[in-house]
């Protein structure tokens, strides 16, 4: 095979691996539509599926209910502080909730360095919990969870249904 049948031949190639390349090239356009229709789906599925529509409690979801005429959400967990050692108090207010504890850890740390007495609590499921702080008495804690609403109103509060929960711990 000469030189000129081998450029002839790589030329070939190139020229039939072009269409492949150059055709599957995203675009910003081509994410955009992409994700504007998961959000679609998404916001569907959880119109459909949302459970205080239908009367029904998801597993593992706060629950809301009215103390002292406050709305609450409520939650019950065996927690372990940093995954150690069990939390002793019985009221705690969690204002997130994650499955990787460098989350929990973190944000415990950002709001303890703001006053809050706030640490990182593990439950046996393996969900972690930033607790803002923790109380023997529901009074206390529905206080707090008011107080860091109003402080922080347009706080995410990853993982809980949008609002400060009261973790039961047993």
């Amino acid at each position: 095979m000469n030189i000129k049948s081998l450029n002839a031949l790589l030329l070939g190639g190139a020229i039939c691996l072009l269409p492949a390349l150059v055709g599957c090239k995203p675009s910003e356009k081509n994410y955009k539509s992409a994700y504007e229709v998961a959000l679609q789906k998404k916001e569907r599925d959880k119109a459909a599926a949302d459970p205080e529509e239908e009367g029904m409690i998801r597993e593992g979801a706060p629950r809301r209910q009215q103390y002292n005429g406050e709305e609450i959400q409520t939650l019950s967990e065996h927690l372990l502080r940093e995954g150690k050692e069990p939390v002793t108090t019985k009221v705690n207010v969690a204002v997130g909730l994650f499955k990787m504890p460098t989350n929990a850890r973190s944000g415990a740390a950002t709001f303890a360095a703001e006053g809050f007495p706030a640490f990182a609590a593990k439950s046996y499921g393996d969900r972690w919990f930033i607790i803002l702080g923790g109380y023997d008495n529901m009074d206390e804690a529905v206080k707090l969870a008011a107080r860091f609403k109003r402080k922080y109103p347009d706080y995410p509060y990853i993982g809980l249904d949008g609002a400060p929960t009261i973790v039961r711990n047993y």
